[in-house]
């Protein structure tokens, strides 16, 4: 079970339309369907490819193979450490009666992180939101006309990388 982090983003603008722009942008639904005030997927949306993809060893090793035996590692470079720690020949001697498996794969795989920037959700959404999930148990809190709080929780970690996007998309709030 994740730890739920408990998240406060203070909006205030000197045009209170601004704010309830803003509210009506990011409003959506979380995993389980429940209606949100803030939906991450509203901010940045995940790639439709990575929906109901799993995340598990095995697909590393598909893709470290992959990448390796086709010489294209350097175009993963965030994976450095898990090509650094195999080779092609470790692969082979290891593994031997399941290249043909992990060639297939690893190439869906390697074309996925290409065009996504990750071969799954799970790694997706850390990279791109900083949490696995999206926000739950939200709510809002006027504190004025031109400014309001907006409560939610988050599985782990915080998310300012959506609240960096947010802040250059609307440029007349001012985010805290």
């Amino acid at each position: 079970m994740a730890n739920t982090i408990a998240n406060k983003l203070v909006v205030k603008s000197a045009d209170s339309k601004v704010i309830k722009n803003l509210l009506k942008v990011i409003k959506g639904n979380n995993e389980n369907g429940d209606k949100e005030v803030i939906d991450f997927n509203k901010i940045n949306a995940m790639p439709t490819e990575l929906e109901g993809t799993n995340s598990h060893s095995e697909q590393w090793k598909s893709l470290c193979y992959y990448a390796l035996k086709t010489n294209q590692q350097e175009k993963i470079s965030e994976l450095e450490e898990l090509f650094s720690a195999h080779s092609v020949e470790c692969f082979e001697e290891e593994y031997h009666d399941r290249l043909e498996e992990f060639m297939e794969e690893g190439e869906t795989l390697f074309n996925t992180y290409i065009k996504c920037g990750a071969i799954d959700w799970y790694m997706w959404r850390n990279h791109n939101w900083g949490t696995k999930s999206n926000a739950f148990d939200s709510y809002i809190v006027e504190e004025s006309e031109n400014e309001c709080a907006i409560y939610f929780s988050t599985a782990w970690y915080g998310v300012p990388l959506l609240v960096e996007i947010l802040a250059r998309v609307f440029p007349d709030i001012e985010f805290s």
